[in-house]
């Protein structure tokens, strides 16, 4: 009946015994219900996000970070751009899309219409493209303020921060 996704904790479980798919979802809900701690749902109300709203930035951030350390700044780039009103256009977003990875994005590829591109569309995408660990949705929730408002990453997975366009294009002739 609801999409889970975004809201079944990736984590390591033991199942013994017959356990059919629905009981395996149930106790993968419950465990991200406990997770997510009343502390980090106070949290999310003071920076005015929903749940679920949380639970979409922490799959963006999940899916763009590959370095632990990159987490926190991802997030807070997405959060500059979402108060700038800014599109989040996140390569992520476009992956999700076309369902199988894709080394290197086109041009074309982020003319894809859906409500998930966050080329087109501004703002948070309709729902999660992932189920984001801990380390993401804390990385959210947690970020120390930046003025980053653009990334790219290298060959290694190593992102690198900008706070302009311009040196951002500068930074991408870098890493390329």
């Amino acid at each position: 009946k609801y999409q889970a996704e975004g809201f079944l904790f990736p984590d390591t479980y033991e199942i013994g015994g017959d356990f059919k798919a629905e009981d395996i979802m149930k106790m993968m809900a419950g465990q991200f219900d406990q997770e997510l701690t009343p502390a980090m749902r106070e949290r999310a109300v003071a920076m005015n996000l929903s749940i679920r709203e949380l639970v979409i930035l922490a799959s963006l951030v999940e899916k763009e970070a590959q370095l632990e350390e990159d987490r926190p700044i991802i997030a807070q780039v997405f959060l500059n751009r979402l108060k700038a009103e800014m599109p989040l256009q996140s390569c992520a977003t476009i992956q999700y899309i076309l369902g199988n990875p894709k080394a290197e994005l086109s041009i074309q590829d982020t003319k894809i219409e859906s409500p998930y591109n966050t080329y087109l569309h501004q703002g948070l995408p309709p729902g999660p493209i992932g189920n984001p660990g801990l380390a993401s949705i804390k990385a959210v929730l947690y970020s120390d303020p930046t003025d980053y408002m653009y990334f790219v990453a290298d060959k290694d997975g190593r992102h690198h921060f900008s706070r302009t366009y311009e040196e951002h294009l500068t930074t991408i002739d870098k890493v390329q």
